[in-house]
């Protein structure tokens, strides 16, 4: 009987002493991974200051007379602008810089460049909106396809993409089955406006600039839940 109590007592003797153990471990690796945490939001900051190039983005936006609007609640990206009686907005998403280390390499610099999606709204006050998607690199656009929507569903898609997708919208013919002048006066037209090269290169950088932004608040959220 008393062996059995020893051993009973010994097992909750351990069991204490484990659970003691595990707890400053436990401890001990949240100290360090909110050091790391630190670590890595210092370098960031530091990385964002010696970036002059983000405020002269901004200034260029606002003397472009494009409204921004973003938040570190959400990845979209919102460009407003009025010419003349015409409004036009482009929504485009942070994006993650994913360039290779090994660029240098024969041939790896052309497969690793990764353009991006943005879509072009253009309201002139009547019953429908056209809805222009495209694809952009290096300042080039690429038109995928013009869309002609009833104002309720361009604005149910200027909040969700993918709405039209489920009301079984006819978003237009393939661009690149159009007629090639009709292309050109396409294009011609979005530059009217002030979709140039300049600034779908700016739209670009916009987005890998929000997506650090939004990498340093996962950082520091991250690091207040160990507090």
């Amino acid at each position: 009987m008393f062996s059995k109590i020893a051993r009973s007592m010994g097992r909750q003797t351990v069991l204490r002493t484990s659970m003691r153990c595990f707890g400053a471990d436990l401890n001990q690796a949240a100290k360090n991974l909110s050091n790391a945490l630190s670590a890595e939001i210092e370098h960031e900051d530091e990385r964002l200051k010696s970036e002059p190039e983000v405020s002269e983005r901004n200034n260029l936006f606002e003397q472009s007379g494009w409204k921004v609007t973003q938040s570190l609640a959400s990845t979209r990206i919102v460009l407003t602008k009025k010419v003349d009686d015409t409004k036009v907005s482009i929504t485009f998403d942070a994006k993650a810089n994913e360039s290779s280390e090994e660029e240098g390499e024969e041939g790896s610099e052309d497969n690793n460049e990764q353009g991006f999606d943005f879509s072009v709204f253009i309201n002139r006050g009547k019953a429908r909106q056209l809805l222009v998607d495209c694809y952009g690199l290096n300042g080039q656009t690429e038109i995928i396809n013009v869309s002609v929507l009833d104002n309720a569903i361009a604005e149910k898609a200027f909040e969700d993409r993918s709405s039209i997708y489920s009301k079984n919208v006819y978003e237009g013919p393939s661009f690149e089955t159009l007629d090639e002048k009709l292309q050109e006066k396409i294009h011609a037209y979005l530059q009217s406006l002030g979709i140039d090269e300049r600034l779908v290169a700016e739209i670009e950088l916009k987005g890998y600039e929000h997506e650090g932004d939004l990498y340093v608040g996962w950082l520091k959220n991250f690091k207040e839940l160990l507090k």
